[in-house]
């Protein structure tokens, strides 16, 4: 009985005071709208890359890659400038045909992220793509050993390429600050 009139006058004046009310109903609705609206923000991020002597596919596939725009420069130091005028967000440049440099301007994480994620993407397809080649000329050099054992006559493939596979290497580089670091 007395335990029952306790929480009465408890509840009685937890009613009566309205500061505790408004922390326990009206707080937990203005925090949970401020957080919707700060995760709900506007997360579309668009990076703008110069690329020096890039392969002309590896090119088009970044061009066609969400949220990426390339810019083609003839060579290192206009590239440069256009990282150091902040008129690109990131600079590729391949020094022979399995080594990347790349170059961040650094000024948002998320862009840099998502010139990583990107350009590997499109180096593993790329790979990808030139492995399925090979295969498909290693059948071909199957079929006619096959054939000459039988004893018929197959036409040779002149275009067969020795080609060892070489790893694809991507070297990044950080800007900080007003720093320009050159390659």
């Amino acid at each position: 009985m007395r335990t029952w009139a306790i929480s009465i006058k408890v509840i009685k004046e937890l009613f009566r005071d309205k500061r505790t009310l408004m922390l326990m109903f009206v707080a937990p609705l203005l925090i949970l709208w401020l957080m919707s609206i700060m995760f709900s923000a506007n997360s579309d991020t668009k990076v703008k890359l110069a690329t020096v002597g890039v392969d002309v596919g590896v090119v088009k596939k970044l061009d066609k890659f969400n949220g990426i725009t390339v810019k083609k420069y003839a060579s290192k130091t206009g590239a440069q400038r256009a990282l150091k005028d902040n008129k690109v967000d990131g600079m590729i440049i391949q020094g022979d045909s399995r080594k990347y440099n790349v170059t961040y301007a650094n000024t948002d994480a998320t862009k840099t992220a998502l010139t990583k994620a990107a350009l590997k993407n499109i180096l593993v397809q790329e790979n990808i793509s030139k492995m399925t080649q090979m295969v498909v000329q290693q059948q071909l050099i199957i079929t006619q050993l096959k054939a000459q054992l039988t004893g018929r006559a197959v036409p040779q493939n002149t275009s067969q390429s020795n080609q060892s596979q070489k790893e694809i290497k991507i070297q990044n580089y950080y800007n900080y600050g007003d720093d320009c670091e050159s390659l």
